[in-house]
């Protein structure tokens, strides 16, 4: 019986540090993935500042789904009144696919993710942060595009909602959201 026991025991202890070294190991493998986006996305946009790459890989994004993450500021306008309606989301789909981000990809599922429930402040947070460090790697004119380019898409998500024939579509919180962005981007 005294050797049952301890059998017992040494599977049960075996079983606890196999497990251990599973998380370890999972942890470690996670770790390493992370750091490889941020390289990869930093790749990709030339943004060479490291915190900035490590946040935005830690929120998931990867050089997979970096065309979701570029929407961010349209997800920031879209839930600024804390609701997302169909027309919002159906919008944000058309912007998603006419820039690239087709059904079936990572991007499509992460950005289906964001359109489900209200992300954290922190992705709009990480998302200026970023717009602010690749900046300098843009030409004025490419500047500009961008900004025009987001400010209208922006208006048009705002405006998705409808209203009566299209008054009054635009709440206070969302015209707020698009204020601040085209201050933002200014």
């Amino acid at each position: 019986m005294t050797d049952t026991l301890h059998e017992r025991g040494k599977a049960l202890e075996d079983m606890f540090f196999a497990e251990r070294d599973r998380k370890l190991i999972n942890a470690l493998r996670d770790a390493a993935a992370k750091e490889q986006a941020a390289v990869d996305i930093g790749s990709i946009t030339g943004v060479s500042d490291t915190s900035v790459l490590q946040t935005i890989a830690g929120l998931g994004v990867t050089s997979e789904t970096l065309a979701a993450f570029s929407l961010v500021p349209l997800l920031h306008v879209a839930w600024s009144d804390k609701v997302l309606d169909s027309s919002e989301r159906d919008a944000i789909l058309v912007e998603a696919v006419a820039g690239g981000v087709f059904r079936g990809s990572a991007a499509y599922s992460l950005l289906e993710g964001w359109l489900t429930r209200a992300p954290e402040p922190k992705l709009f947070d990480t998302w200026k942060a970023y717009h602010q460090a690749l900046l300098p790697k843009l030409s004025e004119s490419d500047r500009a595009k961008l900004k025009a380019d987001l400010i209208e898409k922006a208006r048009r998500i705002a405006r998705a909602s409808g209203g009566l024939f299209g008054l009054g579509s635009v709440s206070a919180d969302e015209r707020e959201a698009l204020r601040k962005l085209e201050e933002l981007l200014a």
